[in-house]
Protein backbone atom coordinates (compact mmCIF):
# COMPACT_ATOMS: atom_id res chain seq x y z
CA UNK A 1 0.00 0.00 0.00
CA UNK A 2 1.13 3.24 -0.68
CA UNK A 3 0.04 6.56 0.14
CA UNK A 4 -0.33 9.32 -2.89
CA UNK A 5 0.17 12.97 -1.46
CA UNK A 6 -2.82 14.65 -2.74
CA UNK A 7 -3.91 17.35 -0.53
CA UNK A 8 -7.66 19.19 -1.81
CA UNK A 9 -6.71 22.61 -2.70
CA UNK A 10 -9.95 23.96 -3.61
CA UNK A 11 -8.95 23.42 -7.62
CA UNK A 12 -9.32 20.83 -9.91
CA UNK A 13 -5.77 18.78 -10.92
CA UNK A 14 -6.80 16.37 -13.24
CA UNK A 15 -3.32 15.98 -14.58
CA UNK A 16 -2.22 15.53 -11.14
CA UNK A 17 -4.57 12.92 -9.84
CA UNK A 18 -4.01 10.54 -12.74
CA UNK A 19 -0.30 11.43 -12.92
CA UNK A 20 -0.50 9.78 -9.25
CA UNK A 21 -2.44 7.31 -10.03
CA UNK A 22 -0.67 5.98 -13.21
CA UNK A 23 2.72 6.36 -10.42
CA UNK A 24 0.88 3.77 -7.91
CA UNK A 25 0.60 1.59 -10.65
CA UNK A 26 4.18 0.71 -10.35
CA UNK A 27 6.74 0.22 -13.52
CA UNK A 28 4.57 -2.16 -15.36
CA UNK A 29 2.32 0.53 -16.52
CA UNK A 30 5.82 1.96 -17.85
CA UNK A 31 7.48 -1.46 -18.82
CA UNK A 32 6.16 -4.20 -20.84
CA UNK A 33 8.47 -6.98 -19.07
CA UNK A 34 6.83 -6.51 -15.92
CA UNK A 35 2.79 -6.34 -15.04
CA UNK A 36 1.02 -3.12 -13.81
CA UNK A 37 0.70 -3.13 -9.76
CA UNK A 38 -2.89 -2.52 -10.34
CA UNK A 39 -5.62 -2.74 -13.15
CA UNK A 40 -8.18 -0.26 -12.90
CA UNK A 41 -8.43 3.13 -12.02
CA UNK A 42 -11.68 4.65 -10.62
CA UNK A 43 -11.06 8.44 -11.65
CA UNK A 44 -13.58 11.13 -9.08
CA UNK A 45 -13.82 14.56 -10.04
CA UNK A 46 -16.09 17.49 -9.67
CA UNK A 47 -14.70 19.80 -12.18
CA UNK A 48 -12.92 21.09 -15.00
CA UNK A 49 -9.17 21.28 -15.21
CA UNK A 50 -8.42 24.46 -13.54
CA UNK A 51 -4.81 24.02 -11.72
CA UNK A 52 -1.73 22.01 -12.73
CA UNK A 53 0.84 20.98 -15.46
CA UNK A 54 -1.65 20.51 -17.86
CA UNK A 55 -5.49 22.39 -17.96
CA UNK A 56 -6.24 21.52 -21.95
CA UNK A 57 -8.29 18.66 -22.58
CA UNK A 58 -6.99 17.09 -25.10
CA UNK A 59 -3.48 17.35 -23.37
CA UNK A 60 -4.45 15.10 -20.55
CA UNK A 61 -6.14 12.35 -22.76
CA UNK A 62 -2.92 12.41 -25.07
CA UNK A 63 -0.54 12.40 -21.44
CA UNK A 64 -2.97 9.37 -20.50
CA UNK A 65 -2.54 7.67 -23.98
CA UNK A 66 1.03 7.43 -23.09
CA UNK A 67 1.14 6.90 -19.92
CA UNK A 68 -1.29 3.73 -20.67
CA UNK A 69 -0.33 2.36 -23.82
CA UNK A 70 1.93 -0.55 -22.13
CA UNK A 71 -0.22 -0.97 -18.62
CA UNK A 72 -3.63 -1.41 -20.48
CA UNK A 73 -5.40 -0.11 -17.00
CA UNK A 74 -9.05 0.74 -17.11
CA UNK A 75 -10.23 3.82 -16.16
CA UNK A 76 -13.72 4.32 -14.62
CA UNK A 77 -14.46 7.82 -14.61
CA UNK A 78 -17.65 8.97 -11.77
CA UNK A 79 -18.25 13.26 -12.71
CA UNK A 80 -19.94 14.35 -9.05
CA UNK A 81 -22.16 17.51 -9.79
CA UNK A 82 -22.99 19.91 -12.37
CA UNK A 83 -19.93 21.79 -12.68
CA UNK A 84 -17.31 18.24 -13.82
CA UNK A 85 -15.94 17.76 -16.97
CA UNK A 86 -18.18 15.66 -18.70
CA UNK A 87 -16.81 15.15 -22.28
CA UNK A 88 -13.31 14.94 -20.58
CA UNK A 89 -14.45 12.18 -18.41
CA UNK A 90 -16.78 10.27 -20.77
CA UNK A 91 -13.52 10.11 -23.36
CA UNK A 92 -11.23 9.11 -20.33
CA UNK A 93 -13.60 6.36 -19.76
CA UNK A 94 -14.05 4.94 -23.45
CA UNK A 95 -10.81 5.48 -24.74
CA UNK A 96 -9.28 3.59 -21.39
CA UNK A 97 -11.99 0.47 -21.54
CA UNK A 98 -13.75 1.91 -18.52
CA UNK A 99 -17.06 3.43 -17.89
CA UNK A 100 -18.56 7.33 -17.05
CA UNK A 101 -20.80 7.81 -14.55
CA UNK A 102 -22.68 11.27 -14.14
CA UNK A 103 -24.17 12.08 -9.92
Amino acid sequence: YVEAEIKPEGSTNIHGGLAAAFDLAGIGARDRYYDAEVDTIYFLSDGHPTSGEMLDREQILEYVRRRNALGKIVIHTIGMGEDHDAILMRRLAEENGGKYVSR
